[in-house]
């Protein structure tokens, strides 16, 4: 069993299993909450302080480029994390991941790391051996326009953990919400949310290219994506940007991670490389 850190804390020497325990059912028996933290509070970082402030959590929010917390009832800081927190979800940009871990290991910090941000797979378990802390990874699959309303209604949630230890602990944590949880490993976990990004993307290229098909024979595009997603196995996914390059903050930089995963590896991603060549043949026409 593990001391949990709580803002109600009346007796510190007394002892619970969070893991075995959701944060409502902790709080509805003791008065305690967990005390989350939020590292970067942009898209993905507020709309999980959302998440975490329904589940009943207290958070703490840290973003050195922010001046004040985007969320209400949070604790906010612009300086430096905070180190008494039983959960830390890394929201940052992927380049800050590793000094945050870092930042976090010198800080002395002995919660838990959770790693939010689309990272190239194995960068977890690399970052755990190099700095010797246990590190999950928890993609996160929100829209930016709808990102609170994804994050509260999520169709799956994927932990990558690091032990079972842990693993439960978030799957306790996330128990109350809609989703599916799946547990796995890290590097399975880094990996799905690039296919799933390139995959929406590919979706964009095939309906953008078959454009072209329709301009070419003078039909409709409309006709012809109403025909073929009838069928209930075909996504009706890249059939509303007709003409449309896919932009944007994720799906670009996720689709080139992918392809250089596949040739670190030896395998030729050609399917992947057409997909960005139409996309970028669209940009070059803005």
């Amino acid at each position: 069993m593990r001391k949990l850190n709580a803002t109600r804390l009346e007796n510190p020497e007394v002892m619970i299993s969070f893991p075995h325990e959701s944060a409502q059912q902790v709080y509805k028996e003791t008065g305690w909450r967990l005390l989350v933290q939020i590292i970067g509070l942009g898209i993905v970082g507020e709309a999980q302080a959302h998440v975490f402030r329904k589940l009943g959590c207290d958070v703490y929010g840290y973003d050195p480029f922010l001046k004040e917390a985007p969320i209400e009832d949070i604790t906010f800081s612009a300086n430096k994390p905070f180190a008494e927190c039983d959960i830390t979800f890394i929201c940052t940009m992927e380049s800050q991941v590793e000094n945050v871990v870092k930042e976090l290991k010198a800080s002395g910090y002995s919660g838990l790391i959770v790693i939010k941000s689309s990272v190239v797979p194995k960068t977890t378990k690399t970052l755990m051996a190099k700095y010797g802390l246990h590190i999950c990874h928890n993609p996160e699959f929100v829209r930016e326009r709808t990102s609170v309303e994804d994050a509260l209604s999520p169709d799956r949630i994927v932990i990558g953990q690091c032990c079972n230890e842990h693993g439960k602990q978030l799957e306790n944590l996330y128990r109350p919400l809609s989703g599916q949880i799946i547990v796995v490993d890290p590097t399975t976990s880094e990996t799905a949310k690039l296919l799933g990004n390139s995959y929406l993307a590919l979706m964009i290229s095939f309906w953008n290219q078959t454009y072209q098909l329709a301009q070419e024979l003078d039909i409709s595009i409309t006709d012809l994506a109403e025909i073929v997603t009838a069928d209930k196995r075909i996504s009706k996914h890249g059939t509303k940007w007709f003409g449309e390059s896919f932009d944007g903050k994720c799906l670009p930089k996720d689709l080139e991670h992918l392809i250089n995963l596949f040739k670190a590896e030896g395998i030729e991603p050609t399917l992947l490389e057409a997909t960005r060549q139409i996309n970028d043949a669209l940009r070059r026409l803005k």
